[in-house]
């Protein structure tokens, strides 16, 4: 027989079809993921207006408001970091899976394209196992990973240092402002 053992013998037709099937998997999965991107991007957003209106609130000079009641602002400022935190480790959350899913999508893909194998097939096993005595399935690049999760991580990080600063500056401009509109650094 001529055929080399690592591929199969599917007619052309369906090896499209197959492909093509992939291809729909990857254009869907990253139409998510830009939906998911949005929508962290929304949520961020409404984060900072949000607390833009708590901080300036805090420099209106209102009788109600003084520095026996600096927890007020402090309180709403806290609590909306706490729920946007939540909300945007979920979202991204839900982009880094989806982001490995379009990694073994594209990987498959390939593997689809080189040695004529059925998306069946392919995902009878596991990521880095065989599929036969001299192919794997190949795991999606852990480097690119690597690279999402800390690119998240920093984001979260920022967020946490923009919230801790709206939080203290509830509390300064109430409580050690000078005579006028400024807050007293020293």
């Amino acid at each position: 027989m001529n055929n080399h053992s690592s591929q199969t013998n599917f007619p052309e037709e369906i090896m499209k079809i197959e492909t093509e099937k992939q291809e729909e998997r990857i254009k869907k999965t990253d139409e998510r993921i830009k939906k998911l991107e949005t929508k962290s991007i929304q949520t961020l957003n409404l984060y900072f207006i949000f607390q833009a209106i708590v901080l300036t609130s805090t420099t209106t000079k209102s009788p109600s408001l003084n520095c026996n009641k600096w927890w007020v602002p402090f309180s709403l400022s806290l609590l909306a970091s706490v729920l946007n935190l939540f909300a945007l480790l979920g979202i991204l959350s839900n982009i880094w899976r989806a982001r490995e899913r379009l990694d073994q999508h594209r990987a498959d893909l390939e593997l689809m394209k080189v040695y004529r194998f059925t998306r069946v097939q392919v995902s009878q096993v596991l990521p880095g196992n065989p599929l036969n005595q001299e192919i794997s399935r190949p795991k999606p690049d852990s480097i690119a990973r690597w690279k999402r999760h800390l690119m998240g991580f920093l984001c979260v990080g920022l967020f946490v240092g923009f919230s801790g600063v709206v939080m203290y500056g509830c509390y300064s401009i109430m409580c050690h402002s000078s005579g006028g509109n400024c807050v007293k650094v020293c």
